[in-house]
């Protein structure tokens, strides 16, 4: 579309156009895609995105707390073959990830809303999450991996293996 290339766009040789716009979307010209994807990824494992406005990258947008950060893991995501599996690894095995949710008055003073992520974000935990901790503290979980999916919410499998009750 010309809203999105310009007037200086190449023409469009076969077929309807998608595979070059899709071409365009996921190009390294267009940094943009992998910044609003890793954005997302941070704000599923620290409980904020570096741009804290993650359905507006746009001018309106609040602009990123660690814009050099958000260039760097994209660059990543896309010299990586925008494999989510290694930038998921990426973050979870950060030093930031790894930080503590303690804080002491003076670095509340400094960051009060954690903008800067100097402190762990204590988040709400999902219903998958919490019943599978219960089975681990409890010594009930099974660890082994794999298998057909189960109706028994009773069961020792991890929840991952439970089939989702719609009634």
């Amino acid at each position: 579309p010309r809203f999105l290339a310009g007037n200086e766009q190449a023409p469009i040789t076969e077929g309807s156009g998608r595979r070059e716009v899709a071409n365009w979307v996921a190009g390294k010209s267009n940094p943009l895609t992998a910044r609003v994807i890793v954005n997302r990824m941070w704000q599923w494992h620290f409980g904020a995105g570096i741009v804290r406005t993650p359905n507006n990258f746009g001018i309106l947008s609040e602009p990123p707390s660690h814009p050099e950060l958000l260039d760097w893991l994209a660059a990543r995501l896309m010299e990586e073959n925008w494999s989510l599996k290694e930038m998921h690894r990426r973050m979870v095995l950060s030093g930031t990830y790894r930080r503590t949710g303690k804080v002491t008055e003076e670095e509340f003073g400094r960051d009060p809303d954690n903008r800067f992520f100097g402190r762990f974000a204590a988040r709400r935990l999902d219903a998958e999450e919490i019943r599978d901790a219960m089975l681990s503290v409890s010594g009930s979980l099974t660890p082994v991996p794999g298998g057909a999916a189960d109706d028994q919410l009773s069961g020792p499998k991890r929840s991952l293996y439970l089939q989702t009750a719609r009634w």
